[in-house]
């Protein structure tokens, strides 16, 4: 039987992938973006396949970031990477190398650095970002890590006492079908539904080896913790 709260085109939530519902099922993921290592395409410096190879001095003055002093994705990523013991060094090292980093408010600033030649890699940059960049003729090159890459889902809910809750419903339900997937996949992103077309030029989702997985009623508590331990390295 189909659960009466979820979207009409979802006849389960064992159709989405992981993660994708939310607390009582009153909202649902409906599209997974992630994130690679970008680089110049005119650079020799080597594409960093690991976290860990950023901890080489080789990458010394020539990394861009997020703040990861305030809530965004690089806070985001270590507070993932805490999870597992390789992780811990990463933010010290990223700081020893000398990382600059753009406010959380400057999305593309990083990825920007990079395409014009002031850095060599940036960090945390969304596909959909990269596939703007490469567009416009930017030097760019994206590059999935061999594990732990960083995704992020959008969610949809609809809001009670929404001015026209049947036109969200109708739009909520069409992110779930056939042409709303193939739609979010043009932008750069996953549909969360199971075996939806994957973006052109990435793998589909499920052989991406991602990052682990933190609770949604805890992901809140593991940010801010991020952010406190980031004050710690980068002031602030």
């Amino acid at each position: 039987m189909r659960d009466q709260t979820a979207p009409v085109t979802v006849a389960s939530s064992s159709d989405l992938a992981p993660a994708s519902v939310g607390p009582d099922n009153e909202f649902y993921g409906a599209s997974t973006a992630v994130s690679g290592i970008v680089t110049n395409s005119n650079s020799s410096l080597p594409v960093p396949k690991t976290w860990s190879d950023l901890e080489n001095s080789v990458y010394k003055g020539k990394i861009a970031m997020s703040d990861p002093t305030a809530t965004g994705i690089m806070a985001d990523t270590f507070a993932h990477l805490s999870l597992m013991p390789s992780g811990s060094k990463v933010e010290s090292a990223l700081k020893t190398n000398d990382a600059q980093t753009f406010p959380v408010t400057s999305i593309t600033g990083p990825l920007t650095a990079v395409a014009q030649g002031a850095k060599g890699v940036a960090l945390g940059t969304m596909y959909s970002f990269y596939l703007g960049a490469k567009s416009s003729g930017a030097p760019v090159t994206f590059t999935l890590l061999n594990a732990d890459n960083y995704d992020t889902s959008l969610y949809d809910g609809i809001i009670k006492g929404a001015p026209d809750p049947l036109a969200a419903e109708l739009y909520e339900s069409w992110m779930f079908t056939p042409d709303g997937a193939k739609a979010i996949a043009a932008e750069g992103s996953y549909s969360t539904v199971n075996g939806a077309v994957a973006p052109q030029g990435l793998p589909s989702l499920s052989s991406i080896p991602l990052q682990p997985t933190i609770p949604l009623d805890q992901i809140i508590k593991a940010d801010n913790n991020a952010v406190s331990a980031a004050k710690q390295s980068w002031g602030g």
